[in-house]
């Protein structure tokens, strides 16, 4: 547990590219105040349930309020993050569930990555 937040790796494995495992993770983020600026996550869809409060999460630059009982779901590589609500705490549940990256766009994906991570003013 890290302060409000509770990462709990489930036992479920799923093979991905070059015989590596990664499992699903859950992140349990209980009464939270805490906003995540613009990130991705490489080779993750990520599915979001919001149990008490609310949130504003911006997928690919479109803001969306989420309250108690809504769903939402994050493809991989897909630039992300979540506002809060003046000082409306959330209670949330984070599913990762780990894909797998075709070849073919894995050199581009790593370029933009870089980009984004060195200038993100100029993406």
């Amino acid at each position: 547990m890290k302060g409000n937040i509770t990462y709990i790796d489930i036992g479920i494995d799923i093979d991905i590219e070059n015989d590596q495992r990664e499992g699903l993770q859950c992140v349990c983020y209980q009464n939270c105040r805490q906003s995540y600026p613009t990130h991705t996550h490489a080779a993750h869809i990520v599915i979001g349930f919001v149990a008490e409060g609310a949130v504003c999460v911006v997928i690919d630059g479109q803001q969306t309020v989420h309250r108690a009982g809504s769903l939402f779901c994050i493809l991989p590589d897909i630039a992300h993050g979540i506002e809060t609500l003046g000082s409306t705490a959330y209670t949330m549940i984070s599913i990762c569930i780990p894909v797998k990256q075709r070849n073919a766009d894995a050199g581009y994906i790593q370029q933009l990555k870089r980009m984004i991570t060195e200038a993100p003013e100029k993406v």
